[in-house]
């Protein structure tokens, strides 16, 4: 993938219904699919091939995680990790709080 390419690269991946975000300065992550486990194959299925398309993007992820913070698409990690640690204690404290 070129950096010219990430604009296009988000709004393709975007439009199949996957979640994208970024996870700090230089990560992104696909998110989970809350659909039913057929649209979750075909979304899969054309994410994989929209990947395949664009190539190798690696070298590009810093920048990803930038275009995708701009689009307000972002996991705040320091959040994300006191959220964590309090549902550990919470499990600690308390082993059925982690169960729905």
């Amino acid at each position: 993938m070129r950096k010219d390419q990430i604009a296009s690269f988000i709004d393709e991946i975007l439009q199949t219904g996957a979640t994208l975000y970024a996870v700090g300065n230089d990560n992104y992550f696909f998110g989970d699919l809350d659909v039913p486990d057929d649209r979750a194959k075909e979304i899969n299925a054309r994410v994989n091939s929209i990947c395949e398309r664009y190539g190798p993007r690696d070298h590009l992820r810093p920048t990803i995680a930038l275009h995708l913070r701009r689009l307000d698409l972002w996991i705040d990690v320091d959040a994300a990790d006191a959220l964590d640690r309090s549902n550990r204690v919470a499990r600690h404290r308390f082993p059925q709080a982690g169960k729905h």
